[in-house]
């Protein structure tokens, strides 16, 4: 079970990574444009979504 919690807060880590430092490849992959295009056409939008997204998933792992 502690794979798991480890895996969740990495996986959580990399979306507040990539939201950080806004990288291009994450952002241009079609998954993430899906939500750039459904957050109002704006990356800012995506990426203050994407930390959300990393801190929830974070504070899972580290509940679980």
């Amino acid at each position: 079970m502690d794979f798991q919690k480890w895996f969740v807060v990495l996986v959580g880590s990399f979306s507040i990574a990539a939201a950080l430092l806004n990288w291009d490849w994450f952002f241009n992959n079609p998954r993430a444009q899906f939500f750039v295009r459904i957050l109002g056409n704006s990356r800012r939008n995506a990426r203050i979504f994407y930390s959300a997204l990393g801190i929830g998933l974070c504070v899972l792992g580290f509940t679980i």
